[in-house]
């Protein structure tokens, strides 16, 4: 799940052209936006343990922005 993010920002940040930047962060969020997609169907979950589940993979993608801006900034240096 989120060594693809991880793989299509860096290659996002890597690319050459601002079109292939384009494409691999709108790669990246059609991810995402899949991801999302399949965990709003909550039918026959205990909300509250899929609730804190979620958060948990939340925090873990934040984290793989927040490491992306990072490297961001080292490669900008």
């Amino acid at each position: 799940m989120s060594n693809a993010i991880i793989r299509q920002l860096r290659r996002a940040r890597n690319a050459d052209s601002v079109n292939q930047k384009n494409f691999w962060e709108s790669c990246a969020f059609m991810h995402l936006r899949g991801m999302f997609s399949v965990w709003a169907d909550d039918e026959g979950l205990n909300k509250e343990a899929y609730a804190m589940e979620l958060l948990e993979r939340i925090k873990e993608i934040q984290l793989i922005f927040k490491n992306d801006d990072l490297e961001k900034k080292e490669q900008q240096k």
